[in-house]
């Protein structure tokens, strides 16, 4: 799922002029690239002017994504992307950035995850953690998990469609132990495919069931 054109390749030119050609449009460097940096012979720009320069051509949602994998690969830091957004002020997109810039967590795996953290938020829900490990009363971890509502003991786990291709039954039953382990410490799991995504409401009333189920009180 994306809401990119990908068509086109989008480059900035350190130098020189940019040019519109049909499947790559060259942007003129504004403001001037006064920090290149060299991977082999060529001149690129520094991630974080780079992140920032994607976001802001890019709706809210595809901004958290781009941000996130930035922030998970450490490509930039968060006080990187801040100063690098200062560079556009005034210029198309940068409200976008600045938001997507804010809410940013490396902590999110996978697109599927940022896309639910900002539904998540959409939604009214509170900031769940991130990649949480839950352990049994004798320390043994139990799980990690992608999402928890700490204050319900709501789980929420993302599925996208590759997560379990090729596995095989051994791995889909171990998910199963799994999940039956985390029920039987009192939490509620919710599990979230791409298609729910697109019913926004009927997530939200499965998680509010989950939370109405939920020991955690």
């Amino acid at each position: 799922m994306t809401d990119l054109d990908l068509s086109r390749v989008h480059l900035t030119r350190v130098s020189g002029h940019g040019r519109s050609r049909r499947e790559v449009c060259l942007h003129t460097a504004r403001p001037a690239v006064l920090d290149p940096v060299e991977i082999g012979r060529l001149q690129v720009t520094p991630a974080p002017r780079a992140v920032v320069e994607t976001i802001r051509s890019t709706s809210y949602a595809v901004a958290i994504s781009v941000v996130d994998e930035a922030l998970r690969r450490r490509l930039a830091t968060a006080d990187q992307l801040a100063a690098a957004v200062e560079l556009f002020g005034g210029r198309s997109g940068v409200r976008t950035a600045v938001r997507a810039i804010a809410f940013g967590d490396g902590r999110a795996e996978s697109v599927g995850e940022s896309r639910l953290r900002v539904l998540l938020a959409d939604l009214g829900l509170p900031q769940p953690a991130l990649q949480v490990e839950i352990r049994d009363a004798a320390g043994r971890l139990v799980a990690r998990v992608d999402f928890l509502l700490e204050q319900w003991g709501v789980v929420i786990e993302f599925d996208g469609a590759l997560k379990y291709a090729g596995s095989g039954a051994e791995a889909l039953i171990a998910e199963k132990v799994r999940e039956d382990r985390l029920r039987d410490l009192g939490y509620e799991v919710v599990r979230v495919t791409w298609a729910d995504l697109s019913r926004p409401m009927e997530l939200l009333a499965r998680i509010n069931r989950a939370i109405a189920r939920s020991h955690h009180h």
